[in-house]
């Protein structure tokens, strides 16, 4: 099992065929891709995999065939327990953790019920884990069925309660100063808190978060790896690269995750952009804007040296 690092986790897309079934080698070819630009990590299934769209059998699927691919180079998290009872649950978290992953990952707005009030979110979180044995456990805010966020002190006290088996959260709250907050009540626990904002990111970094994980890393990782340095050595040329990212940002949200499939057929010709979650066409004159990003992304990764700390 791999141990977490900080930096970049992109939120790995899933690939199907025509006829919506997965596309595998395409997926080992994505998987392949992500490596070669020097991630540090990978969340295999989480809501850009379309998970609320496979099945059990599929979540299970791809992520060994992630920790496969991987091969031990960066750490692989992954979610469970998203199912409709909690015996079910269980019993999905108990399969992930079976596997060698870093992290089996449980979804806020799956684990505690949407008419449920906040006072069970530490009750349920600790009964889900048990579930997972000795694997360790990460927690996410994830925007479906519906987008629940962690009260700050609720969040600290799980991670105090978790006896250092949590490790990994992604935090979807956009919001830089309750990131600090956050940040603040989870110094010493263990828990790495990964943003999935862009705007907000340097100024998490600067406050200690430990990386980035959000869509705009099916695009350009590589580039998001140098901003996360740039930021962290106080450089001034990270507010230059975080401008172009902002100006990029309407490309990598419109239609996704079919914007970022087609993104990257550009890179991985027989990576096609179809979707379970979302099975919508991009116009001619969307592809084309894409076309001109991808030439840009080359460009910008020219500009600005290996800034990898060692």
């Amino acid at each position: 099992m791999n141990p977490l690092s900080s930096g970049i986790y992109p939120v790995v897309l899933t690939p199907f065929h025509s006829d919506l079934s997965i596309d595998y080698g395409a997926y080992r070819s994505l998987l392949e891709w992500y490596l070669e630009r020097g991630v540090d990590g990978l969340f295999a299934v989480c809501l850009s995999s379309e998970m609320f769209q496979l099945s059990g059998t599929e979540r299970l699927k791809l992520a060994k065939t992630a920790l496969t691919v991987v091969n031990g180079r960066v750490p692989v998290v992954a979610c469970a327990g998203i199912e409709n009872t909690a015996a079910e649950r269980r019993a999905s978290i108990r399969a992930m953790a079976s596997l060698p992953v870093a992290a089996v990952v449980l979804p806020l707005s799956c684990i505690v019920g949407e008419a449920e009030s906040d006072s069970r979110i530490v009750e349920r979180y600790l009964e889900m884990f048990d579930a997972a044995d000795e694997t360790p456990v990460g927690v996410y805010e994830c925007p479906r069925p519906v987008h629940r966020l962690f009260p700050d002190e609720t969040l600290g006290e799980l991670a105090s309660r978790s006896d250092g088996r949590l490790l990994f959260f992604k935090d979807t709250c956009c919001d830089a100063e309750r990131i600090r907050r956050r940040l603040v009540l989870l110094q010493g626990s263990g828990l790495k808190l990964f943003n999935a904002d862009l705007p907000s990111f340097p100024d998490s970094v600067r406050a200690g978060c430990a990386g980035y994980c959000g869509i705009s890393a099916n695009f350009y990782p590589e580039l998001l790896r140098k901003l996360f340095e740039l930021v962290r050595n106080g450089s001034p040329l990270a507010e230059e690269l975080q401008s172009y990212f902002l100006r990029m940002q309407q490309y990598v949200e419109c239609k996704y995750p079919v914007s970022a499939k087609t993104f990257l057929s550009m890179e991985l010709p027989d990576l096609e952009a179809f979707s379970r979650m979302n099975p919508v066409r991009l116009s001619a004159g969307e592809k084309l804007l894409l076309e001109t990003f991808h030439r840009t992304v080359a460009e910008w990764d020219g500009r600005f040296p290996d800034v990898r700390s060692a």
